[in-house]
């Protein structure tokens, strides 16, 4: 019985396994950006209005993706107003740094 029960949980961990690196290598991997762009955030924007105006812009792919995966994987911290570089290829993950207090804010 115990072989059996193992045969049967193997497929389905093995199936989260690998919905969890589809799901982080979503939000680590490469964004759509081609080229450099400057990024403004206003001031007391939401994590929801910074994620439609990341897509919007062309950023990432997706603003609910977006807002899940920083809930998800714990990227709560506030997000701050300011004009920021996003490089080309930014990650939703570097997007999500950049109003979060990264270095590359633009003074």
């Amino acid at each position: 019985m115990r072989g059996r029960g193992w045969k049967l949980a193997a497929p389905v961990l093995a199936a989260l396994l690998l919905a969890g690196l589809v799901f982080a290598s979503g939000w680590y991997g490469s964004g759509p950006l081609r080229e450099e762009r400057s990024f403004v955030v206003p001031d007391g924007a939401s994590l929801a209005a910074v994620a439609a105006k990341l897509e919007q812009e062309g950023a990432i792919q997706s603003a609910n993706r977006f807002r899940l995966q920083a809930r998800i994987l714990g990227h709560s911290v506030p997000i701050k107003a300011g004009e920021f570089m996003l490089p080309k290829g930014a990650s939703p993950a570097s997007a999500f740094r950049f109003p979060a207090g990264s270095p590359s804010l633009l003074l």
